[in-house]
């Protein structure tokens, strides 16, 4: 029952680790979706985001900016990572059950 025990403790500290990676990694990727404006049959995107109570609208440019494709692809990383955070936070609850607190 030790070497389980001793094997369910190192996963556990193991998934601790990678959960402060994917924070630490998190805080750098921006927040928020990509929303469209048309105006005068041009469109025109925004970076939109919550700031306190308040929606913010960051220009990004337009169809073909390489800045909106940069967001973008940070966009797109940000939804992967938070997954893989929800996945991680799952496993390190269940390995904290099996622990019953002897971690």
């Amino acid at each position: 029952m030790s070497a389980v025990h001793d094997i369910l403790r190192e996963e556990y500290t193991r998934l601790e680790k990678l959960k402060d990676q994917y924070c630490k990694e998190l805080e750098s990727l921006p927040k928020g979706t990509i929303s469209r404006k048309k105006i005068r049959n041009h469109e025109y995107y925004y970076l939109a985001y919550r700031s306190k109570d308040k929606v913010k609208f960051d220009y990004l440019g337009k169809k073909d900016a390489p800045r909106l494709r940069e967001i973008n692809s940070k966009l797109g990383r940000r939804k992967e990572i938070e997954g893989k955070l929800k996945q991680v936070n799952k496993s390190i609850k269940e390995i904290g059950k099996s622990l019953r607190g002897r971690k």
